[in-house]
């Protein structure tokens, strides 16, 4: 309904082609601030709202709002799926929006993840192996442990061990370092 009243130019005061960009240009931004842990309240409640803001964002060109929102979109459909949508969602970012390193290594993170998810286990290694690269290449530590986590748990799943072992204890090494 809202939508419908925005987009209809003329016929409602501050409608139009404008009012209704400047409205998803705030609901993205809302949803590209919310946290992991308000992602997923109340059953992810707000999953389909974390979604529309990850492609209103990358459809705009604002890779850092895109980008914080497929993290919140990933938090809440790890937990209820569809995974594909995650993927989708990873590719559209990738392929539309110049991302900096360090959000190319969060796009990877959450790429690798829900490919993992969806079985497809060779591709997942490539998209977290091409995203621990580049969180090293820029410096994100935290990021470089997230990567480093979900390797090891590939890892575990596929009965590598000792590289899961390895992964861990340099993820923990990066925790301890950084408090």
């Amino acid at each position: 309904y809202a939508h419908e009243h925005l987009n209809t130019e003329g016929r409602f005061p501050g409608s139009g082609p404008t009012a209704l960009h400047a409205a998803q240009a705030r609901h993205w931004r809302w949803f590209a601030l919310q946290t992991e842990e308000q992602a997923v309240m109340d059953r992810c409640i707000e999953a389909d709202n974390l979604i529309a803001a990850c492609s209103r964002a990358t459809a705009a060109d604002d890779p850092s709002s895109a980008t914080r929102a497929l993290v919140g979109a990933w938090a809440a459909i790890r937990l209820r799926g569809p995974f594909k949508v995650a993927v989708q969602l990873a590719s559209a970012l990738r392929s539309s929006v110049v991302l900096g390193e360090r959000d190319r290594a969060t796009v990877e993170w959450v790429a690798g993840s829900a490919l993992y998810m969806l079985g497809q286990a060779r591709a997942a290694h490539e998209s977290l192996n091409e995203g621990l690269a580049l969180a090293r290449t820029c410096g994100d530590r935290s990021r470089e442990a997230w990567l480093l986590c979900a390797l090891a748990e590939q890892h575990t799943a596929q009965g590598e061990i000792d590289a899961a072992r390895d992964s861990l204890h340099e993820a923990a090494a990066i925790a301890k370092e950084e408090g």
